[in-house]
C-alpha cells in the first residue's frame, strides 16, 4: 500500500470513528509501520489531529483522533 493509500484509509477511519487510532490497530488494519508519519503528512494537508498519550498496563502509547472543523459537532 502506498503512503498516499495509507493516508487516505487513516482518514477515512479518523472521519468514520469518534474513537481513537493506535499505532497497533494502523498496523493491524493497514499495516502502516509509522503512524506519525502519516498523521504528519495529513496535519500537513490541513486536517487537525489530537494526539494522546494513554497508558495501559504500564506501556505508554500515543492515539490520535481527528478534530471537527469549527461549526461541526
Amino acid at each position: 500500500m502506498t503512503r498516499d493509500q495509507q493516508n487516505f484509509e487513516i482518514l477515512e477511519h479518523l472521519k468514520e470513528s469518534d474513537e481513537e487510532l493506535t499505532p497497533h490497530e494502523a498496523y493491524m488494519f493497514w499495516g502502516v509501520k509509522y503512524l506519525n508519519a502519516r498523521i504528519n503528512d495529513l496535519k500537513k494537508s490541513g486536517h487537525k489531529i489530537k494526539k494522546i498519550k494513554r497508558e495501559d498496563r504500564g506501556y505508554v502509547f500515543t492515539s490520535y483522533q481527528l478534530q471537527p472543523h469549527e461549526g461541526e459537532k
